[in-house]
């Protein structure tokens, strides 16, 4: 064994990190610096422009930070999904949603960084790289479709973030790989390439076809616009197709009056039902089932600490993100701070009948509690935690199980 189980033990958080990504503590301050830095440096962009359309106040309604060809006016899809009240005007529109992407952004770092200081005929080095460059990706466009809500960035953030989480899965797979491997292959095939480098390549293969065969995917919906103008996918769209579905089935309405009301995603989207809602709270533990069974197949837990912090952060950050307004509609703690900032009928309404108003310094108590309380700013804090941690978790399991004297 190259490490023994005790070497996981790590009680500090720096320790731990600097033992997995086989960054320095000196190192993973500089990502933490960088990081810090970066977001730091679009606060202060975005009090100047703000100060700057204030003393212009005739030019408040019409004052855009943002290129006209990035559409960012075009807010249906962003009001139809997220909750946190919009700062018409500014650079970072929603400060909870935009913000919080920071630990992606340091996970990125450290990942990467980790990864080129390994040597690059080490196991899973070149996809732990691509991972780390994925992290990067996720938080660079999850920032801007936050922040300014372009709607073709928003393609790009889905993409990444479905390559960052799918990746733990296919992590564990290889590792059970290597494991079976180690079991049952001949001594003559050990020789001939390494087990290990066998399990890298089999990562790296199928993290590549998962990246290319998803960014095709989002690219064709991105060429349909099936997201520019709506979020079918969300409980209240799908909801509104079985209410008009079965009007269609008692012949209340005809089918092409009805249809012709949906978006184009509206007609692949089916109506929703409690098997769905159920399945969907759920798939926090289908994402866990992979580590369960390569933790009984191996016999091996990795780090215990970890593996806690991969579970607790990813439940936690889960379960209280189905209030937003895209699932349950609405979160009623981050709706309560943020009751005095719009007044309208409907989401959509309430973020553009009072622009003026939502940048007035006597809300600016409200803007932090409702940052704070934004179910997608809890949720990227809480998987940027996951996601670094899953990562640790899967290089203890490489520390313990790879056997590098061979």
């Amino acid at each position: 064994m190259a490490k023994s189980t005790d070497d996981m033990k790590v009680e500090y958080v720096i320790p731990l990190l600097s033992f997995a990504t086989g960054l320095s503590p000196i190192h993973l301050g500089y990502a933490v610096l960088a990081s810090l830095s970066f977001y730091l440096l679009l606060v202060l962009i975005d009090v100047t422009l703000g100060t700057h359309a204030k003393k212009e106040e005739e030019e408040t309604e019409t004052h855009r930070p943002f290129p006209k060809s990035w559409n960012c006016d075009n807010s249906k899809c962003y009001m139809e999904m997220f909750s946190e009240p919009t700062r018409h005007g500014r650079l970072i529109r929603r400060p909870g949603n935009t913000l919080s992407n920071i630990l992606y952004l340091f996970g990125g770092l450290s990942v990467l960084g980790g990864a080129m200081q390994r040597g690059l005929l080490e196991p899973f080095v070149v996809p732990d790289a691509i991972y780390g460059i994925m992290l990067l990706v996720l938080a660079f466009s999850s920032t801007a479709w936050h922040g300014c809500n372009p709607p073709r960035i928003h393609y790009v953030d889905l993409w990444s973030m479905e390559a960052c989480t799918i990746y733990l899965a296919i992590r564990c797979l290889s590792i059970g790989i290597y494991q079976c491997f180690k079991n049952y292959a001949s001594e003559s095939f050990n020789h001939f390439i390494t087990i290990e480098h066998t399990a890298s390549v089999f990562c790296l293969v199928l993290f590549l076809i998962h990246i290319f065969a998803n960014g095709k995917k989002w690219y064709t919906l991105c060429q349909k616009q099936v997201l520019h103008h709506s979020c079918p996918f969300s409980v209240r769209s799908r909801l509104g197709a079985t209410i008009k579905l079965k009007d269609i089935l008692i012949g209340k309405s005809s089918r092409d009056g009805l249809m012709a009301t949906f978006t184009p995603a509206f007609t692949t989207i089916p109506p929703i039902s409690i098997l769905h809602v159920c399945l969907f709270a759920l798939i926090p533990i289908s994402l866990f089932l992979p580590i369960y069974l390569i933790i009984y197949y191996t016999g091996e837990t990795g780090s215990t600490r970890a593996y806690l912090w991969t579970n607790t952060s990813l439940i936690l950050g889960w379960t209280y993100r189905l209030w937003e307004q895209w699932a349950l509609d609405g979160c009623v703690f981050m709706k309560w701070w943020a009751r005095g900032e719009n007044q309208g009928t409907s989401q959509y309404q309430k973020d553009h009948s009072n622009r003026r108003n939502s940048n007035n310094g006597s809300s600016f108590l409200r803007m932090i509690l409702s940052a704070f309380f934004s179910p997608t700013a809890v949720l990227h804090i809480a998987t940027g935690v996951t996601l670094l941690a899953g990562y640790t978790h899967m290089r203890s399991f490489d520390l313990i199980l790879l056997d590098h004297s061979n």
